[in-house]
């Protein structure tokens, strides 16, 4: 049995015996390109939700829409997720819409494809591993209780906005190495103007937001640029920043790319943080049961083990808590790829040109995965409950894309939670909506108004 006869879940097409006449036959999926020029993308882009369950009971678990430019398919299974994850390179490769991409930098390993991705991935993919960052563990944690202290000594806090604040500067220091001279206050407000930008309609006027994402990029590119310059001679520590000058000598990387890359590590190792902690915060603020519990881990479990990438990995229970709140709301919620050629999936031709659409988010709510999905039970996690199935879960994502920041993630989360557990309680003040909005990343709408105090 071939590998994309298994990855399909019970396709009804022999793959193996598929010929070129046989899948040029095929139908394509069921849907609707909808309106001139927008197509559905309003819909998607107001609740992705909504948007996809009214058109799966439409047309099926499987079907296409028109959105951001591309008709684009959907199928909420594992299996596409596989399909998707191992057809990177072969079928399918990463697609961003036009606005995005210049968002993002057309030079940024996100928007690499092939042999360039890989290269840049290489270079890069050592400063996120567990044990290099185990250096920078103590300026992570010296960071977070500075942080902590400051929140308790306020009467409200909203969490957004100060888990954004703690996140900008820990990225900022890992990637820089030394911030002490850096403009944070600056580059931060331009920082979250530009990736507030990322996700919307992509209309460029001055009041849009696309149009103030722009104006913003701007801004944060000139002042990255101007550090990045003034930084390229000089003798630096261990960062992130160093090793692409290294890339730049042996490898002719320009300073324009550098500057890519750093706009795109920066988001990467920001907003999956952020929008995880802030709604992890808020659940264990409603589920004091659960708070006890991991507080019990906490003092059973030896505080040496906070000091190093290995030892944070023995605090099972304060992992499923993060697992589960990444299940919940999902930092990523999805992504795209671009079909390379037509292949076969579920029955379907999916032709050369159109878009497969990437739903972690739909994935992890799956009533048909899931026990209970709406619910917050960390143990799930314990019982294994996500390996049931695989490609179930995938906060991260998968394949040549696997989030290249979910370590520096991790370890960011694991501290602030360990931090807050043993010396903080908190808790959520009224009449505010915690309804959480999806877009850029998944935060409660009023921001998670919280007050905190020492134990």
């Amino acid at each position: 049995m071939t590998e994309e006869k298994r990855s399909t879940g019970g396709c009804p097409v022999d793959h193996d015996q598929l010929t070129a006449e046989d899948l040029a036959r095929l139908p394509t999926p069921p849907g609707e390109d909808g309106p001139p020029v927008v197509g559905k993308t309003l819909q998607f882009i107001g609740s992705s939700d909504t948007f996809a369950r009214t058109m799966r009971e439409k047309y099926g678990r499987t079907f296409y829409a028109k959105v951001l430019g591309s008709r684009t398919v959907f199928c909420n299974t594992p299996e596409v997720n596989r399909w998707i994850f191992t057809g990177e390179n072969d079928y399918l490769q990463n697609r961003w819409s036009q606005p995005i991409r210049t968002l993002i930098g057309r030079d940024s390993v996100a928007a690499l494809q092939g042999d360039a991705h890989r290269k840049r991935r290489a270079v890069l993919n050592p400063h996120f591993k567990y044990e290099q960052m185990d250096a920078f563990i103590p300026t992570i944690r010296d960071t977070i209780e500075r942080y902590l202290e400051a929140w308790a000594a306020q009467d409200t806090i909203v969490s957004a906005t100060a888990n954004r604040n703690l996140a900008f500067e820990i990225i900022c220091s890992y990637v820089f190495g030394d911030i002490d001279d850096l403009p944070l206050s600056s580059l931060r407000d331009n920082f979250m103007q530009w990736t507030r930008g990322i996700f919307s309609a992509g209309i460029n006027l001055p009041f849009t937001r696309y149009g103030q994402a722009l104006q913003a990029r701007e801004r944060l590119w000139n002042q990255l640029t101007g550090i990045v310059n003034s930084r390229q001679h000089d003798d630096l520590p261990p960062s992130v920043l160093r090793s692409l000058f290294e890339l730049k000598d042996s490898d002719g990387l320009s300073i324009d790319t550098i500057v890519d890359e750093i706009q795109i590590l920066l988001f990467a190792g920001h907003d999956t943080t952020v929008s995880a902690l802030t709604n992890i915060l808020v659940l264990l603020a409603q589920h004091p049961d659960v708070v006890e519990k991991a507080r019990a881990e906490q003092a059973a479990v030896d505080p040496a083990n906070l000091t190093t990438s290995r030892g944070l990995k023995n605090y099972p229970y304060m992992d499923a808590i993060i697992y589960e709140g990444m299940r919940l709301h999902a930092p990523v919620r999805g992504s795209f790829r671009e079909m390379t050629e037509d292949r076969c999936f579920d029955g379907y031709r999916i032709p050369a040109g159109w878009t497969v659409s990437l739903r972690i988010a739909g994935t992890h709510r799956s009533e048909h995965l899931w026990d209970q999905p709406d619910a917050f039970h960390p143990e799930r996690f314990i019982e294994n409950e996500h390996k049931k199935t695989p490609f179930m879960y995938i906060p991260f994502g998968g394949g040549p894309r696997l989030c290249l920041g979910q370590n520096f993630a991790m370890t960011v989360m694991r501290l602030t939670l360990a931090c807050l557990l043993r010396d903080y309680r908190w808790q959520l003040l009224p009449d505010q909506n915690l309804d959480v909005q999806v877009l850029p990343t998944p935060l409660p709408k009023d921001g998670g108004l919280m007050r905190f105090e020492r134990l």
